[in-house]
């Protein structure tokens, strides 16, 4: 007779964790998400804060998409006001001779009566451009309803909800930061 064959028991594998980690017995499927799961955390983590593709500056939002809290313009990145402080007077009409239609002319516009030189922006404020129902005048209402309405660019903001106040509020301190400050409207 002839003896049967014995089989070889498979050799016992011992880990600190017990069966668990005995990956020889895991489905295929469960093995390859778990070890890509692994490789993507790993990935994160060196990757963290890094972009892959270079971000550019921030342009000013456009006038269209503002709300009320979000003022346009205020995410751009020049240096702010490098004169003190200016003194002169101007009329409405004085006023409105530097609305960016003259090249040899500085452009200049008004909130709540203070008149700043946005000129360094000439290309904001040109005709044709978006900012431009601005220039040459004392826009406080327009600014404070995030208006580009011409109707709407007045000195007069009393009209003005406690929201679009806190707008216009937003827009001084942006325009003071910003820009030079040429001197006051008086009329």
């Amino acid at each position: 007779m002839a003896t049967p064959l014995h089989k070889q028991a498979s050799p016992e594998v011992v880990t600190p964790f017990g069966p668990f980690l005995d990956i020889s017995s895991w489905n295929p499927v469960v093995l390859g998400a778990v070890l890509g799961l692994i490789v993507l955390v790993l990935v994160k983590s060196l990757t963290r804060g890094q972009s892959k593709v270079p971000q550019s500056p921030k342009k000013p939002q456009s006038p269209q998409s503002v709300t009320s809290s979000a003022p346009v313009g205020m995410m751009t990145t020049d240096s702010g006001p490098t004169q003190p402080p200016g003194d002169k007077e101007f009329t409405a009409a004085e006023l409105a001779r530097y609305d960016g239609t003259n090249a040899e002319l500085p452009v200049y516009l008004a909130v709540k009566g203070t008149v700043f030189d946005v000129t360094k922006n000439r290309d904001m404020y040109s005709p044709g451009k978006g900012y431009h129902v601005f220039a040459g005048k004392d826009a406080s209402q327009a600014l404070g309803k995030s208006s580009l309405k011409p109707e709407e660019c007045v000195p007069d903001y009393s009209s003005l909800t406690a929201e679009e106040m806190e707008t216009l509020n937003k827009w001084e301190a942006h325009y003071k930061k910003k820009y030079n400050i040429v001197g006051k409207v008086v009329d």
